[in-house]
């Protein structure tokens, strides 16, 4: 069988058909049919869709090959094993609440600590009820609601908030007489602080209330 039937290009000028072409059956008889080497080459790989089949063209010649490859992308595998449980988080703002009251009909001293004589609700903050000491358990910063009922005709009975034993600043207040005087205030405070309602006044101060008993409270939350 001569060249032409096995695909290859014979270097057959001398013959006048130096074409893969044009060039008869039998043209380059040997020993002048001299086949050029084949060469194979790769032109595009493209990512099919999955499920579809693989393939491959030829876009050069017999002799001188470019293929052309289709390659279908898998189906998604299944879901793998959960992974091992990662580090704890960091803790969050401590929840530290209460709210304290006083009910009744009582006299203080001059310059003496509110006392409380009941508890509405607590979590980690706790109090002397006699004093009126309260104890903060986390350093952070909290939001502080009071309020008093006294019965005083003088403007220089004073109401107030004492942390550690000061004054906190915007929490001074005027007694009005028979009338709830109270504020809020945010106040930053390391754990273990303590803080009170503090009256001052230069003579002894009345607290009562006719309408419903409550003659002072006490309100905390710690918000960060």
């Amino acid at each position: 069988m001569d060249n032409f039937f096995q695909k290859k290009k014979c270097n057959c000028k001398s013959y006048g058909c130096d074409s893969e072409d044009n060039r008869p059956i039998g043209c380059c008889p040997p020993p002048d049919c001299q086949p050029d080497a084949p060469t194979i080459s790769i032109g595009s790989v493209t990512t099919g869709e999955p499920g579809t089949q693989a393939s491959v063209s030829n876009s050069g010649t017999n002799t001188n090959a470019v293929l052309n490859f289709v390659i279908p992308r898998g189906n998604t595998g299944a879901t793998g094993a959960t992974g091992p449980q990662g580090p704890a988080g960091p803790a969050g703002a401590s929840e530290n609440y209460a709210s304290f009251y006083t009910v009744g009909d009582i006299t203080l001293d001059e310059n003496a600590s509110f006392p409380f004589t009941g508890t509405i609700t607590s979590n980690g903050i706790t109090v002397v009820g006699t004093s009126g000491l309260v104890t903060l358990p986390s350093t952070g910063v909290y939001k502080v609601d009071y309020g008093v009922v006294p019965i005083s005709n003088a403007y220089t009975d004073i109401v107030s908030i004492y942390l550690n034993g000061e004054e906190v600043a915007g929490t001074r207040l005027s007694l009005e007489n028979n009338a709830l005087t109270g504020t809020s205030a945010i106040i930053p405070a390391a754990a273990g602080s303590t803080l009170n309602i503090q009256i001052l006044s230069g003579n002894p101060v009345r607290f009562y209330n006719e309408a419903d008993g409550i003659i002072g409270f006490l309100v905390i939350h710690q918000i960060a």
